[in-house]
């Protein structure tokens, strides 16, 4: 066997195995993309063989050349992957088209969608909110578009009414406490890319405590007013003894936890002087002059007061017992009483009858 020949031919196989060995792909590697205007933009050509390239190209539609960045980078199978990296900050309606990446042999290519969504923000009506989103770049037909509140998908029932061919959410009969951020999603029958588009709701604040209109509390304790705001955006709260701000800063005694949605008044070692209506006040910039207040009356009790009503209740009871004492005393000195005048009675009785018996005996004789 001539092994010179066979060692030849076997280089030439793998030569020409290696220069045939080329990948080209494009990033994303998929046959449709969707991009929202105003969004970063990003395109990548790619290809690996056995050497590096200059001749990766990136064309839009009629041929429109894009340039862009050219890096290369040598695998560990000792393979050069070349790489042409297109991208823009901010996306427009204009870069929709079919992109084509090429190295004069072969060619992938991609459908490139841009949609520019104009979200319908609805403002507290008692009756009905309608929030909506417009969108220009595609038609109906190649979208689904499902509304959403805090990752929880919307239906249509009692509480929401949805138009697929407006595109729009109402919400009927609608509280404070709904207003918040809602989502328009839109799902591409093609491509694997949904967007989400944030609508707003905006409610005015409201505030509400959950104890009643007025508290009763002790000299030396602590008190703890918890208050509930609802509103979008979301409202400042600002607590109040009177017309005086309450200030931490001012008095170590004050804490207030949290703000939206809940917040909470801490005061400790409450003295006489602590007396007074509270307030607990939501405001919102988006809303100027619809502050809403909610007011406790706080009333504060001797710590001793609780210890008169069983010191009265005490006295009540040792002064019965006296009573009842000196009562059975008189009794039982009146029973000894009778006892001493009966038997006196019956000591007289006696001896009447003795002096009757001798004077019958006299007159006999």
């Amino acid at each position: 066997m001539n092994m010179p020949y066979v060692f030849s031919t076997l280089t030439l196989i793998i030569c020409t195995y290696i220069v045939n060995s080329v990948a080209l792909t494009m990033i994303p590697s998929q046959s449709m993309l969707w991009h929202l205007e105003g969004e970063r933009f990003e395109l990548k050509c790619r290809l690996t063989g056995p050497s590096p390239t200059n001749d990766l190209k990136l064309l839009k539609d009629n041929g429109d050349i894009f340039t862009g960045t050219l890096s290369s980078k040598t695998n560990a199978d000792g393979t050069v992957t070349t790489t042409l990296l297109y991208e823009k900050s901010k996306a427009e309606l204009s870069d929709a088209g079919t992109y084509k990446c090429t190295n004069n042999n072969e060619e992938r290519d991609m459908e490139v969608g841009v949609v520019a969504v104009t979200p319908q923000h609805g403002t507290f009506n008692p009756d009905q909110v309608t929030l909506g989103c417009e969108i220009v770049g595609a038609e109906s037909k190649d979208y689904s578009v499902i509304w959403m509140k805090k990752n929880v998908s919307l239906t249509d029932d009692a509480k929401y009414s949805i138009s697929n061919t407006s595109l729009s959410l109402s919400i009927l009969k609608p509280e404070n406490k709904d207003g918040g951020e809602y989502t328009c999603n839109f799902i591409f029958n093609h491509g694997q890319r949904n967007l989400s588009v944030p609508v707003n709701f905006y409610a005015k604040p409201h505030a509400e405590m959950k104890e009643k209109k007025s508290k009763n509390l002790a000299q030396d304790s602590t008190l703890i007013l918890r208050c509930t705001t609802y509103g979008h955006p979301a409202p400042n709260v600002t607590w109040f003894k009177g017309d005086l701000e309450l200030e931490p800063e001012k008095d170590t005694r004050i804490s207030i936890n949290g703000q939206y949605p809940n917040s909470e008044l801490h005061i400790v070692e409450l003295d006489f002087d602590d007396r007074g209506d509270y307030i607990c006040e939501a405001s919102s910039g988006h809303f100027p002059n619809s502050t809403m207040r909610a007011t406790i009356l706080i009333r504060i009790k001797d710590k001793l007061a609780a210890l008169w009503p069983f010191l009265a209740t005490v006295a009540e009871v040792i002064i019965l017992c006296i009573i009842i004492f000196i009562c059975e005393k008189r009794k039982s000195k009146e029973v000894e009483d009778d006892a001493d005048g009966a038997t006196d009675n019956a000591a007289n009785a006696q001896d009447h009858k003795g002096k009757d018996e001798v004077r019958q005996r006299n007159v006999r004789a």
